[in-house]
């Protein structure tokens, strides 16, 4: 890796921004025009590169829908690099020759990647077709190198306020995750034994790890004789006649592989909570007898559960046309959300999701028309507009279910994707209901009970503990003033009741025989019943007494 790699980075870059700034100088700009040269840049530069623009795809909320569909084409495609060098890899990673460990091995690689190059081999105690997997040489310096000049322009953004609807924070975190477990191939290799048990319960195939002959640098798995999906995408655009007589040789329904996807891959979310995460036509394969399989096992994703139960009834709520429900359920799933345009933010998604609705149901519209991903991509740009912020985890799952378009638009060009979904929530309900599931959820839900209380116990108690002292506190502090009032007030109250009983001293000379005069005479000048007043003058009394008592018994407690 040159030294001069981040100078070279930089010169890339700057002259692809002063190429845009001169489009637009001249009124040639589109975005179209921008996403053509930001391609063959990022290609050209390779490895974390090419990840960071698969990610920045994911951000259609804050970038055109015209880059962000031509970053997801991104691929990690390279030229192979020395052969000597792959077989320098294993040596050191095995710890013997290469002869020692198979019997045959194909110098020259049949694949290749930003990431490794892959060769066709045998292995020599079993006989066994694989293929090994092995990692440039020079990768992890090289993402080391470009991870730091990448921290550097992110400060740089930060400091001066640049774009922070873009959460560049949160995306260099996303990337040094995703460059975490490609450039270790023992995560691929535990991703793909973990999937692939999963995957069988599905009726699709996946390789066969060898997990002894797996390290960090190369993996080896069970070669699959099979057809990608992008080789046949490519024969049916050159020959459809063609590709046609190969699926019906090989006894492959269209509309049944198409099902098989959608049903899989959302079993893989909803149910397993482990998914792959990149199922692009490379990634899946076509073979005789209508079987399935995946490969490339790199990426693969797992989320919250409460993310995934709150994900899965906006994708519910969306096949069953419950767009009310569907926005409520998106809005819960972003960072923040103005409450002050809650209520217009959510009226604008109703009616995108109506209009997606009415446009999927025109006579001749397109595969993409009636894509959930359409709704995806016009939910992204309404957050967008009310500067919503969806969650990473939203963007990459959509992403996620959104990249196996490519290939049901082609198996099924004039299917509904709702109806495939709808069929998956069937088959789920189907088996949530048998009675070994319901036991097992009983079980499940015992055990979450008993988690729950003790997370109350553990997290909840000390804080409401916190919270009663200070609100113990608090009502202390009131307590001790309303007894401050209330003694001021009991005073008042004596000191009147102590005047009304010195004028009635003060008069008592005047008092005779007559009762009804004595009263008049002590109490005429006051205006209404006398009788009443000198119950007022005893209910003064009586409210002072109380008054000290209830002084009583705030101070004490």
């Amino acid at each position: 890796m040159s030294r001069f790699r981040g100078l070279t980075v930089l010169w890339r870059f700057t002259a692809f921004f002063l190429i845009l700034q001169g489009l637009r100088l001249t009124g040639r700009y589109t975005h179209a025009a921008a996403a053509a040269r930001l391609l063959p840049l990022l290609q050209d530069l390779g490895g974390l590169w090419i990840k960071l623009g698969q990610l920045l795809s994911l951000r259609s909320d804050a970038l055109p829908e015209e880059i962000c569909r031509d970053l997801a084409q991104l691929q990690s495609r390279a030229e192979g690099f020395d052969p000597a060098l792959s077989l320098q890899t294993i040596e050191e990673e095995l710890g013997e020759p290469v002869e020692v460990t198979f019997s045959r091995f194909d110098t020259d690689p049949f694949a290749a990647a930003s990431m490794g190059q892959c060769h066709f081999a045998i292995l020599r105690e079993t006989q066994t077709p694989v293929v090994v997997k092995v990692q440039r040489p020079d990768v992890a310096e090289g993402f080391r190198r470009d991870m730091q000049f990448l921290r550097s322009i992110v400060g740089v953004l930060n400091a001066f306020h640049i774009a922070p609807w873009m959460q560049f924070d949160d995306l260099l975190w996303e990337l040094e995750e995703v460059l975490q477990e490609e450039s270790d191939y023992r995560f691929e290799a535990t991703n793909l034994k973990r999937l692939r048990r999963n995957l069988r319960k599905h009726d699709i195939l996946a390789p066969r790890p060898f997990l002894d002959y797996c390290t960090p640098r190369m993996i080896v798995m069970e070669y699959i004789p099979a057809v990608t999906m992008s080789d046949y995408i490519a024969l049916q655009r050159e020959d459809r006649r063609r590709a046609d007589r190969w699926l019906a040789e090989n006894d492959i329904n269209p509309e049944e592989v198409a099902q098989r996807l959608i049903s899989s891959l959302l079993r893989q979310v909803f149910e397993e909570n482990l998914f792959h995460g990149d199922l692009h036509p490379g990634n899946i394969m076509l073979m005789r007898d209508g079987d399935v399989a995946f490969i490339d096992f790199g990426t693969a994703g797992s989320l919250e559960r409460q993310f995934l139960d709150i994900y899965g009834l906006a994708v519910s709520a969306m096949v069953q046309k419950n767009f009310a429900k569907a926005a409520d359920y998106i809005l819960a799933l972003c960072v923040s959300v103005p409450s002050a345009n809650l209520p217009r933010v959510r009226a604008e998604l109703v009616r995108a999701f109506r209009a997606w609705e009415m446009r999927s149901n025109l006579q001749n519209a397109s595969y993409f028309e009636r894509a959930l991903s359409t709704a995806n991509t016009e939910t992204n740009r309404i957050l967008a507009k009310h500067r919503i912020q969806p969650s990473w985890a939203l963007l990459r799952l959509g992403r996620t279910l959104g990249t196996l378009d490519a290939t049901l638009s082609v198996l099924i060009p004039d299917g509904d994707v709702r109806s495939l979904y709808a069929v998956y929530f069937r088959e789920r309900a189907a088996r949530t209901n048998q009675p070994a599931a319901l036991a097992r959820r009983a079980a499940i839900g015992a055990f979450e009970a008993m988690e729950t209380v003790q997370e109350i116990r553990v997290l909840l108690l000390p804080h409401l503990r916190n919270r009663t002292l200070a609100v113990r506190g608090a009502v202390d502090r009131m307590s001790l003033a309303v007894s401050v009032v209330l003694r001021y007030l009991r005073i008042g109250l004596l000191v009147v009741s102590a005047l009304l009983f010195y004028y009635i001293i003060d008069k008592i000379e005047l008092l005779d025989s007559d009762p009804n005069e004595t009263v008049r005479s002590l109490f005429g000048w006051l205006p209404g019943d006398s009788i009443h007043w000198g119950i007022m003058c005893l209910g003064l009394l009586l409210a002072a007494r109380m008054l000290t008592k209830m002084v009583r018994v705030l101070r004490s407690e």
